[in-house]
């Protein structure tokens, strides 16, 4: 199973992706971006985990995004776009 994991949506982004129980990449966005919008997917961070992980968007199970993610009502249809074969999880910080 592959799981896409994205957390900080308003503040220092990040996107992690754990293979078959073990963490294969991690990358904060603005540890390769110069610019990045508070509120918006962190697209470099994305692809470059996904290139680390050797991992096709297609083939990705599970997109988690912790909360609060403030990339407005259609978060749900980004990620559906760019991970079409993937169920969606809303988790929610303690």
């Amino acid at each position: 199973m592959i799981v896409v994991g994205l957390g900080g949506i308003l503040e220092n982004p990040a996107c992690a992706v754990v293979a078959d129980g073990r963490i294969a990449a991690g990358v904060e966005q603005q540890k390769i971006a110069r610019e990045w919008t508070p509120g918006t997917l962190p697209m470099a961070a994305i692809e470059e985990c996904l290139r680390l992980a050797r991992v096709e968007p297609s083939s990705v199970n599970c997109v988690a995004v912790a909360r609060p993610v403030g990339a407005g009502p259609g978060l749900h249809v980004q990620l559906r776009n760019i991970f079409p074969n993937a169920r969606l999880a809303v988790i929610e910080q303690i």
